[in-house]
């Protein structure tokens, strides 16, 4: 029974807390978290306040430093949503000044690069490239240079191994590929000889 009350307060607090910073109000959410200093929503507000992109509550909470920039929610960090949002300014504060893990990824193993390269948004690959390891691979294996086109002669050359190439092929895989294309196979050379 005492745990049941515990956990009723606690989700009490979740959406008094909840309720505060979807509508914005900043006073009231100062005042919850003055009232309840120890104790944490289970929900974190910070997903709250960026999915409802009010700038103000989400530094607000930020400087309280009450909750766990790195902590998902629908299977993505405050930074993948910054980052979808096209706000390079708020990545950049996450990443150096909340310590936001920059190579987390979401549902499908992309990271904020990833979703960058993707986009096509150059901007924020180049920050991105410096601070993430650019190595992760996502759900179908690929790095985020090979959405951004930095890899797509090694891939080539890989389908072209992997599916192309049997031991009884003329051509090698390699000689297929001439500067990212497929090039002409060479003509077979005929045995001249005597008819009979």
């Amino acid at each position: 029974i005492k745990q049941s009350a515990k956990d009723e307060e606690i989700k009490a607090y979740d959406m008094l807390f909840i309720n505060a910073v979807s509508r914005d109000d900043l006073a009231q959410t100062k005042e919850i978290l003055q009232r309840y200093e120890a104790k944490k929503p289970h929900l974190n507000p910070l997903h709250i306040a960026i999915s409802h992109q009010n700038d103000q509550m989400l530094y607000f909470l930020l400087q309280k430093q009450l909750f766990d920039v790195n902590e998902y929610q629908l299977h993505q960090t405050i930074l993948h949503k910054a980052c979808k949002q096209k706000n390079l300014q708020l990545c950049k504060v996450l990443i150096e000044k909340y310590q936001a893990n920059p190579d987390l990824t979401d549902e499908n193993g992309q990271t904020v690069l990833h979703i960058a390269a993707l986009n096509q948004w150059t901007d924020f690959y180049e920050y991105f490239k410096e601070v993430v390891n650019t190595k992760i691979e996502d759900s179908l294996k690929r790095t985020a240079a090979y959405y951004n086109g930095e890899e797509t002669k090694e891939f080539k050359v890989n389908i072209i191994s992997e599916h192309l190439y049997h031991k009884d092929m003329k051509i090698k895989p390699q000689k297929l590929i001439s500067k990212g294309g497929i090039g002409k196979p060479k003509k077979p050379k005929v045995k001249k000889g005597k008819k009979k």
